[in-house]
């Protein structure tokens, strides 16, 4: 074989070896490529600890909000204060710090609503609270006052309604009562217990 012979055999052996390179890097690329969008898919949906699904990246946050409804008298009827709102666009879910729901009714009753954390989902549509949940009925006449705490709550600031299903302990002067689930009807002041109730009360002294 001639030196030109030889030349040629070794180009032709070096541009094998090129295009096969190439085809094993672009196969990797798209390898590459794949699992990349795979872990997309697979991470950007979580679950919350109220078990919420939502993306992992917010599209709003804001911090000390205040939130107020008023009535067609242009009277306050409600207030929503959170030290910290962060919105997730999917099911519109609002994640809650130090929630307080606060809802002043026409028989002059007031109710605040306090937790450690909150979820509101579809708006203020209904809000999950949970963790020192503290609920306190205020009568602006006579400033009777009675106090419940639970774990958890679910409220419907619309129907100014609440629920739980978890113990409760309600607290008023002279009296103590314990029991598993209730609802609230902010509108009317009734507190219905669902059941195991267990109550303790102390007369006046004489």
């Amino acid at each position: 074989m001639t030196a030109k012979g030889e030349n040629s055999a070794v180009k032709m052996m070096m541009l094998k070896s090129f295009l096969n390179n190439n085809t094993l890097l672009s196969t990797g690329l798209l390898v590459l490529l794949a699992f990349s969008l795979w872990l997309t898919q697979q991470s950007f949906f979580q679950l919350d600890d109220t078990g919420v699904s939502r993306p992992t990246t917010p599209d709003t946050f804001m911090t000390n909000m205040h939130y107020v409804s008023f009535d067609k008298n242009g009277e306050w009827n409600s207030k929503l204060q959170v030290t910290r709102m962060t919105h997730y666009p999917d099911k519109d879910t609002s994640i809650l710090e130090k929630p307080q729901y606060i809802s002043r009714t026409k028989d002059q009753l007031t109710w605040v609503i306090s937790a450690d954390h909150g979820t509101a989902q579809e708006g203020l549509k209904k809000i999950n609270l949970k963790d020192h949940v503290l609920v306190d009925r205020i009568h602006a006449i006579n400033g009777n006052t009675l106090s419940l705490r639970t774990t958890e709550m679910v409220a419907f600031p619309k129907e100014n309604f609440a629920q739980t299903d978890k113990p409760v302990t309600i607290i008023q002067p002279g009296s103590t009562v314990n029991a598993v689930g209730l609802t609230v009807n902010m509108n009317s002041g009734d507190i219905h217990l669902l059941s195991g109730v267990e109550g303790n009360y102390v007369g006046e002294k004489k």
